[in-house]
């Protein structure tokens, strides 16, 4: 497959603490463009799907055999470094830092067929660093460009908006734009920003999310917040 760094395949046995060291590898596909992202979707029939953020497009690949997957389809994009990808239900939410706003992918006709659009926001978003999807519908888009080309960088975080009424049209519900925002990850309507240039994450009350409220920021080593991710038991946050 000519769109084929590398997606490795692993199997883990997550019997102890050491799992990490107990992984056997299954197998891999190339892409000479290099990746940026990776993500998964199950479909309703249990067939798992790897989304992989490429360089050149989004590549669709086929988990039901894992010693042999398979790409079935590729949606080219915009040339860039940064593709990223989330899913909600059967859609496919990915974002590039060029062009075309945010890509959604409908996946419910996998592996034959994809249907995809392109959301701008009526020319609010050109493009955007990171995606992310709540457990409520929500979509939030991260470090985002209009085509106007109007809004600065310190005013770039966070846009919010409702999947729930048409997942390929979501609805704009609210903002966060205290500071540029890298990346984020959202639970139970807590968000975690990653505002890099400020060097510290946020954690925001999105409850309401044409209000949202500061609740406590913390600079990180170096001063530079590159992504927060949540433990399970929502107990610790983890920042790189």
């Amino acid at each position: 497959m000519k769109h084929f760094i590398q997606l490795f395949l692993l199997v883990a046995s997550f019997c102890t603490a050491t799992a990490q060291q107990q992984m056997e590898f299954v197998s891999q596909l190339y892409y000479p463009d290099g990746l940026s992202s990776i993500w998964g979707y199950t479909a309703p029939n249990g067939t798992e799907y790897a989304l992989v953020g490429v360089k050149s497009g989004t590549s669709i690949v086929d988990l039901s055999n894992p010693a042999q997957p398979q790409e079935v389809q590729f949606v080219p994009g915009p040339f860039n470094n940064w593709r990223e990808l989330k899913t909600w239900q059967r859609y496919a939410y990915i974002t590039n830092e060029v062009d075309e706003g945010v890509l959604i992918i409908d996946l419910q006709n996998l592996p034959a067929t994809i249907d995809t659009v392109h959301f701008t926001y009526n020319g609010g978003i050109k493009s955007a660093h990171t995606v992310w999807v709540d457990e409520f519908g929500y979509l939030y888009i991260m470090g985002y460009r209009n085509y106007a080309g109007t809004i600065p960088t310190n005013e770039r975080g966070v846009l919010m908006f409702d999947l729930n009424p048409n997942p390929m049209q979501p609805v704009f519900v609210g903002e966060y734009a205290a500071n540029y925002v890298h990346d984020a990850f959202v639970r139970n309507n807590i968000m975690y920003t990653a505002e890099i240039y400020a060097g510290q994450f946020a954690v925001v009350d999105v409850s309401d999310k044409q209000n949202p409220v500061l609740l406590a920021t913390q600079t990180t080593t170096s001063a530079f917040t590159h992504n927060v991710w949540l433990s399970d038991d929502s107990q610790h946050a983890f920042v790189a």
